[in-house]
């Protein structure tokens, strides 16, 4: 049955009505908003927790790069290697140790 709102609202009706306006009232006025509220401790955690990502991301791109350099044997000497056969390194390597 189609109302075309010419006809009265039944008593059900009119209630569901008031209650609905209420609810819209109580939503525009900001009453009983839960999710507006601010929380500040949610806000440092979350300040905090991106600080700490953003540390270990370039903590993690620092190691990875020392891994690379550590494991890399054969060109830490190819690097190191000349350094030993220099005459002056030997002298300050020998005057060093004695």
């Amino acid at each position: 049955m189609a109302q075309t709102g010419d006809e009265p609202l039944s008593n059900r009706e009119r209630g569901e009505l008031d209650e609905l306006r209420r609810r819209v009232g109580a939503l525009e006025s900001g009453a009983g908003s839960r999710a507006a509220r601010h929380h500040p401790f949610r806000s440092a955690g979350s300040v905090l927790l991106i600080l700490l990502a953003a540390l270990l991301s370039v903590l993690s791109v620092i190691a990875v790069w020392a891994n690379s350099i550590v494991r890399d044997t054969d060109r830490y000497v190819a690097t190191v290697g000349p350094l030993a056969s220099d005459p002056d390194v030997r002298k300050a390597v020998t005057d060093r140790v004695t």
